[in-house]
């Protein structure tokens, strides 16, 4: 089995298996569901079926009112561009380079994630070992000296083609990864070395020890939006996606996941909420049995916050960005950032990203973007 593509294909909508929840919930039947569907989907909000189960737009009391203020996955690139101003310089080819993107942050003195090898062409200025081979990477995975270790692509999201590498054994070839699971060091290499856009090795960072302990075996790097209003820029939301008991990063799992809202002032988790089950009861505790996560403030987030702030202000034509942070024991540190941010605050805090007091924020910023681009701001 590839072990790169796990997320990928856990990320996948069952329709069967929702259309069972929903109906084992209470909800209506199959072909109800099918006529609702339809109905959000030919909507001016143009939902679409991971829109309508993601956030269980059947449940009582989630009618259009409730939906209004919904921000759905079709409509979130046209949400985000809006704030971008052409005229400054469309910096998304960058953003979207997490090697550029390091070696920019590195170069003004934001905490950044460390990229020790890398497959695929290295940016100039930037001093790595770059593995032209699948030999050349099995044979870094293999040696004891670099690892544990997180490897990604250069150029995806959503913790796609993402893996942990724990420890190796050099006789047998064999990698044991972050979710326990053994593979050949060889297959593995063959995995990255065919990724389009390249992949890069870096060091595996751990959560402040508190925290690791509420998360688990994965490390989670809580999501942070920025946006650019006339008060410059500000946190937005901020979310915390707590991984699968069984996963090696915080992205999509076939296993139980949940997301809460984070205060952005204080950096106070809310309750969980249980992902693809949004009626299902809220929870407070994590995979610590003994502390609540719920009324927990994270460590390090006044720093997280401003190094997300001060990261924002290198891209100056773009009014909306989302940064993943790792909170370690030393501190917090950047990790990547997205130029077309998902909804995902909808999913966290139970409400639509477009309710009244943060779509009089976004309006603010769009208003400026505008005045921007015509030169009147």
């Amino acid at each position: 089995m590839a072990v790169l593509k796990s997320t990928d294909q856990a990320d996948r909508i069952d329709l069967a298996a929702q259309m069972q929840r929903v109906r084992n919930a209470g909800g209506p039947g199959p072909w109800r569901q099918l006529l609702q569907i339809l109905r959000a989907r030919i909507g001016i909000r143009g939902f679409n079926l991971v829109d309508y189960y993601i956030n269980d737009f059947w449940a009582h009391g989630r009618d259009r009112s409730f939906r209004r203020e919904y921000l759905s996955n079709g409509f979130k690139t046209r949400y985000n561009h809006a704030l971008i101003e052409p005229k400054t310089g469309d910096q998304t080819a960058l953003i979207e380079d997490k090697l550029a993107t390091e070696a920019l942050f590195r170069q003004n003195g934001l905490p950044v994630v460390e990229t020790r090898a890398v497959i695929g062409p290295v940016p100039d200025g930037m001093e790595l070992r770059a593995l032209a081979s699948v030999e050349e990477v099995a044979d870094f995975l293999l040696d004891p000296r670099n690892l544990p270790l997180f490897a990604k692509p250069r150029t995806d999201s959503f913790a796609r083609g993402a893996a942990s590498i724990l420890s190796a054994d050099p006789e047998t070839g064999e990698l044991t990864l972050g979710d326990g699971t053994t593979c050949q060091a060889a297959a593995l290499a063959g995995e990255m070395h065919q990724t389009a856009g390249g992949y890069l090795l870096q060091t595996l960072y751990r959560c402040e020890a508190g925290m690791q302990k509420h998360a688990g075996i994965a490390t989670p790097a809580p999501r942070i939006c920025t946006i650019r209003t006339s008060a410059g820029v500000r946190p937005f939301y901020a979310v915390l996606r707590l991984p699968a008991a069984t996963a090696m990063h915080d992205g999509g799992s076939k296993d139980e996941r949940a997301w809460a809202r984070i205060d952005v002032d204080t950096g106070e988790v809310g309750h969980l909420y249980k992902l693809l089950d949004p009626v299902a009861p809220t929870r407070t505790h994590w995979c610590d049995p003994d502390r609540a996560l719920t009324g927990t403030c994270l460590p390090h987030w006044s720093e997280a916050v401003a190094a997300c702030v001060a990261g924002h202000d290198l891209f100056p034509a773009h009014g909306i960005l989302g940064w993943d942070v790792f909170l370690t024991e030393t501190g917090a540190v950047l990790n990547e950032v997205n130029a077309n941010p998902a909804p995902i605050y909808q999913l966290a805090a139970r409400r639509g990203l477009r309710n009244p007091e943060m779509e009089a924020t976004y309006q603010d910023a769009l208003t400026l973007a505008r005045g921007r681009a015509r030169g009147t701001a």
